[in-house]
């Protein structure tokens, strides 16, 4: 209606009976203030500190918080951090270049491996000069051929070293080494393993085996043989050329199957063929 229009324009441009009463207006209560659960022990020790000061004259001058305002007469550097760990240096004592670098020891004086200069002189004999002509002219009368004929006919001969090993002479010698024994006791105990193993396996093996009669034996030869045949007529018509992987990997297939049929027919051929009983089921 043309009522309810006016009533609509009026709210909207802020004309209305509800604007004449003023609103309810709330405000959240601040949170209330943090308070360190270590402020009491910080108050303490800062108190403690401030009151002793390292025995050095103070005066409190007043208390802000529970905090004493302390002012020292005299601060020294770190009087509330505690002693200094190391021992300090001067301002005169300060460090030099290269002081920490390691020094040589003093030196001393040099003796040679030889022992020279030890007893004797320092020096070896110098070498001959090219004016020091050695003594020339010295002849010996000793007849050197003579004297070596004769020393070769006089001496006695040498025996042949012998280098061959003496084993005879060894602690050992004639006693088996230890590491066969232990050898034969691992090898030993190997076999009996095994031993066990195959009586276990032959017992079981025993009751799960059959022997295959003649008529049997025959018809699976028979059905062998048709295979072969089978599988050597498609061996035949295969290309005289194997140029191609799929030629080659279908020609060494039947060539498989043909030699694993030979191979069953060989062993069907025996006499006395045996066969699991578990292998009847499938």
């Amino acid at each position: 209606s043309t009522w309810g229009l006016n009533s609509m324009a009026a709210t909207q441009s802020g004309e209305s009976v509800y604007n004449l009463v003023q609103p309810e207006t709330y405000e959240a209560p601040p949170p209330p203030r943090h308070v360190s659960a270590f402020s009491p022990a910080v108050k303490r020790q800062f108190k403690k500190k401030a009151l002793v000061a390292r025995g050095e004259q103070h005066r409190t001058r007043e208390v802000v918080g529970g905090v004493p305002q302390v002012r020292h007469e005299s601060v020294r550097p770190a009087a509330t951090m505690g002693s200094p760990k190391a021992s300090l240096r001067g301002t005169r004592n300060f460090i030099r270049a290269h002081e920490a670098e390691p020094r040589l020891a003093e030196p001393s004086k040099y003796t040679y491996p030889d022992g020279r200069g030890v007893d004797g002189p320092l020096k070896k004999p110098p070498v001959p000069r090219v004016t020091e002509a050695p003594v020339m002219g010295l002849v010996s009368q000793k007849n050197f051929v003579a004297a070596n004929a004769v020393e070769a006919i006089l001496a006695v001969p040498k025996r042949p070293r012998d280098e061959t090993a003496d084993y005879r002479s060894k602690p050992e010698y004639g006693r088996v080494p230890r590491y066969l024994e232990r050898v034969k006791r691992e090898v030993d105990r190997e076999y009996r393993y095994v031993a066990g193993i195959e009586d276990d396996s032959n017992t079981a093996a025993r009751d799960r085996m059959r022997l295959i009669g003649d008529d049997e034996r025959s018809e699976l030869i028979e059905g062998l043989k048709t295979r072969w045949e089978a599988l050597n007529r498609d061996y035949q018509r295969t290309s005289v050329s194997v140029d191609s992987p799929s030629k080659i990997a279908r020609k060494e297939s039947l060539e498989d199957q043909l030699a694993q049929v030979e191979a069953d027919i060989e062993t069907l051929s025996k006499p006395f063929v045996f066969t699991r009983v578990d292998d009847d089921q499938y």
